[in-house]
């Protein structure tokens, strides 16, 4: 297996893991799949063609509903990370030989951070659950370039 192969079947497995450690299943056996073909003969880039459209991979969020693992403040992180994830994964499956693809981990910049504004009186709020997403925005993407992916379960808490 090649360091290309190498970094599609991690970043698989790291998906695979947090959709367990989610309790999200409805896109874990299509993950898993593709992860066993990664660790066999590379990623297929077939993969591509569950990204876009109603109901597709790019659509999937982690939300933390009352059977579910996750509370309300995790939400923010976990589903950070599947965002990096899925991205690191797409950008794989599209790289050509000898391309890097370290530049969908620089993001500009910091996000904003966001809440509500009342329009009529100008009132404004930021909750918890804000300020998670947004130090969550900040930090997973850099986590996720400084690991290698190679030891994807130092990501996430057992």
């Amino acid at each position: 297996m090649t360091a290309k192969d190498s970094r599609a079947a991690d970043t698989l497995s790291a998906l695979v893991y947090l959709f367990e450690r989610a309790g999200h299943s409805g896109w874990l056996d299509f993950v898993t799949a593709h992860r066993d073909q990664a660790l066999e003969s590379g990623i297929n880039p077939d993969i591509l063609h569950a990204y876009g459209g109603m109901g597709s991979f790019s659509d999937v969020m982690l939300t933390p509903r009352e059977q579910d693992p996750l509370d309300d403040l995790q939400g923010p992180w976990a589903n950070r990370l599947l965002d990096t994830l899925r991205s690191r994964i797409s950008s794989l499956a599209n790289e050509t030989e000898g391309a890097e693809t370290g530049a969908i981990f620089d993001s500009g910049g910091e996000p904003p951070v966001s809440g509500w504004r009342c329009l009529s009186c100008g009132h404004g709020e930021i909750t918890d659950l804000d300020i998670e997403a947004w130090v969550a925005a900040v930090l997973v993407p850099q986590h996720v370039r400084d690991a290698t992916l190679e030891q994807w379960r130092d990501l996430v808490d057992e």
